[in-house]
């Protein structure tokens, strides 16, 4: 059985946010640990399940929240 895994532009079209912002939320700490890396350093590539990706979108705080900073 094949594994299905969602990259960072599947994250932005399920969570409804930019690929930019899906980029920033990655560098901020703030997308979910990703499943599988795929190639070394700092050029692997992200994946994540789609339920993995549910379940950072059901806990994640709402549209328009910013962190304390």
């Amino acid at each position: 059985m094949t594994v299905r895994y969602l990259g960072i532009s599947d994250l932005a079209e399920i969570a409804g946010i930019t690929v930019g912002t899906a980029k920033q939320y990655g560098k901020e700490g703030r997308l979910p640990a990703p499943d599988v890396l795929v190639g070394l350093g700092d050029r692997a590539v992200r994946g994540w399940t789609r339920e993995i990706i549910e379940e950072w979108m059901r806990n994640r705080p709402g549209r328009g929240h910013r962190a304390a900073r």
